[in-house]
């Protein structure tokens, strides 16, 4: 099945940074994405892509790896999109408590991308942004407040629900998580708070333990119910 609206989906695979290789973005964003997905080469084309580099994903869109990962290419897909489209990325995030303008989210050419400046960033106005990004995690404050901070700059920024984790997640793990939440998504005609409810209930019934799927919290507007509290999880 697929929905209306197509999918911009970002990813870094390399070490960067200080910051470990995440080779499972690869298959991330083949498993998303139903179209080209550049550097695809450099990331070791993974059986989840077809010939050529080609996503298999639920999800008509394109996907930019590494390299091709850059603050312009990102700003250039979100300018160019239509409102409504997803964002998906597939990075680090690192943040620093007490000193969000500190913070800032790995891009794939290797720079990083501030806070402030993703704040300025014309990304227009998409439907969803999803962050499958390892270091959204909680500082020990454990309230929330820190990734409530990144995915208040997207809301901001004019997206209309963010998806993000309230902790460190395993590579492997949140690649099949995003598998399934996206599969739902195309399932569920575009409602993200449905397609997180049921790919948290498929991953629990297959075992998985809640570290892998218990972390992410979808915030923003539900277009079905109007604006009003974030959505539950569970």
């Amino acid at each position: 099945p697929r929905v209306a609206g197509t999918v911009a989906a970002f990813g870094v695979t390399q070490a960067l940074q200080g910051l470990p290789a995440l080779p499972a973005v690869a298959d991330e964003l083949c498993d998303i994405v139903a179209g080209p997905v550049l550097g695809l080469d450099a990331a070791s084309a993974p059986g989840s892509c077809g010939p050529g580099g080609a996503g298999r994903g639920p999800l008509a869109g394109r996907g930019w790896l590494n390299g091709h990962f850059s603050e312009a290419a990102l700003a250039a897909a979100a300018q160019g999109a239509a409102p409504g489209q997803l964002l998906h990325i597939g990075t680090h995030f690192v943040l620093r408590p007490g000193q969000v303008s500190a913070s800032w989210l790995l891009l794939g050419d290797g720079q990083r991308l501030p806070l402030p400046r993703l704040r300025s960033l014309p990304l227009g106005r998409p439907g969803l942004v999803t962050l499958s990004a390892c270091e959204t995690a909680v500082s020990d404050s454990g309230n929330g407040r820190e990734v409530d901070g990144l995915a208040a700059t997207l809301l901001d920024n004019g997206a209309q629900q963010v998806l993000a984790s309230l902790w460190r997640v395993d590579d492997r793990a949140t690649a099949r998580f995003m598998q399934r939440f996206y599969a739902a998504y195309a399932r569920q005609r575009g409602d993200a708070p449905a397609a997180l409810q049921a790919a948290q209930r498929a991953a629990w019934a297959e075992g998985a333990p809640a570290r892998h799927w218990a972390a992410f919290v979808l915030m923003g507007q539900n277009p079905w119910q109007g604006p009003g509290r974030r959505p539950s999880p569970r």
